[in-house]
């Protein structure tokens, strides 16, 4: 499972099995049914986000075809399901990789957000019906510029609108062509602003692969590269995504490999979890945060640590217990893992 949402007592949960892309329901975070209609295409395709709106329930993802393509799927229920991703604006052009890895949904309609080739790439939507692409304000926004690319990888609705994150390289910064935590802004979906966070102290690098809201408090996490390997990125904005001020979560005393999976907002706050260890090795870790502006590592059961890889890719909040998924895997098998806790 790549990625869970929940609304009005119902979780949905998606990602891969055997190759094809897969939705799950569940009324109690427990028990789950695989949903109906969920297409099946050559070559392996996967889910990557989950989100519930007004008009229904939005998942996204990409198939492995050459060129790489989206994968966008609708249902009014979240029982089934229907692909939408056949008209144009979900079209790559000739030999160019088109990826959809994120969804929001908010009061004003949908976001999509991925890449198109070395560009970032939004589409949206007010009823899922009929889709427009994104645009860049300024010339410096979601297009490629000269030796560099841009990428999108997550996104949430806004009190002012939609805030995607990612990141951007740009070999015009630092020693070269270093990744700089991007954090684009929309007021209606269509039209999209740039803006380049500083690289956090001590590190070379970074970008933010999951953001979450919290009323109007915003926060924005990713991983970046140090002189130790692999740390946590964060950022939390109190203004709806228009100012950002560093905010790291802890690294457990000796993780090293470290790899952002997930974030969520919950009715106290924020939760977030990650991976350390190498591979065959790695466990989970967590924090919560009331404000977004100070960190502090949560416990995690057994479950989450041991033989193999334990890895929550997705969390939401249901029935006032906060729902994750992910998967746990050896070199033999991988299978579904599931993990709850109090909100508080």
């Amino acid at each position: 499972m790549s990625a869970v949402a929940a609304s009005a007592g119902k979780a949905v949960a998606v990602g891969g099995a055997g190759g094809d892309a897969a939705v799950w329901t569940s009324g109690d975070g427990t028990t789950w049914a695989k949903a109906k209609g969920v297409p099946t295409r050559s070559g392996p395709q996967r889910l990557e986000a989950v989100v519930p709106g007004g008009a229904g329930w939005l998942a996204v993802g990409s198939d492995q075809a050459s060129p790489r393509r989206p994968l966008v799927l609708t249902s009014a229920d979240g029982d089934t399901w229907q692909a939408v991703d056949a008209s144009a604006p979900f079209q790559p052009a000739r030999n160019t990789p088109l990826s959809t890895y994120g969804a929001a949904a908010g009061p004003k309609g949908y976001v999509i957000v991925g890449e198109d080739g070395l560009s970032g790439a939004v589409w949206f939507s007010s009823d899922m019906r009929t889709w427009q692409r994104g645009r860049s304000v300024g010339d410096d926004g979601l297009g490629a510029r000269p030796n560099s690319n841009r990428w999108l990888r997550d996104a949430v609705a806004s009190p002012d609108g939609f805030v995607a994150v990612g990141g951007v390289r740009d070999p015009k910064i630092g020693q070269g062509p270093a990744a700089r935590p991007g954090v684009w802004t929309s007021p209606d979906g269509l039209q999209w602003t740039l803006q380049q966070l500083p690289v956090p102290s001590g590190l070379a690098d970074g970008q933010l692969t999951g953001v979450a809201a919290h009323d109007s408090t915003l926060v924005a996490l990713g991983t970046g590269v140090g002189s130790t390997g692999p740390a946590p990125v964060g950022y939390v904005s109190t203004d709806g995504g228009k100012s950002w001020k560093e905010s790291r979560p802890p690294l457990p005393e000796g993780a090293r490999d470290f790899q952002l999976t997930a974030v969520t907002a919950t009715p106290k706050g924020f939760l977030a979890t990650g991976v350390t260890g190498r591979t065959g090795t790695r466990d989970v870790v967590a924090w919560t945060s009331a404000t977004g502006a100070d960190w502090k590592l949560a416990t995690t059961p057994a479950a989450l640590h041991g033989t193999g890889d334990q890895e929550v890719d997705g969390l939401t909040v249901l029935d006032g217990t906060v729902l994750g998924v992910g998967t746990t895997s050896t070199e033999k098998s991988e299978t579904p893992l599931l993990w709850s806790r109090p909100v508080g």
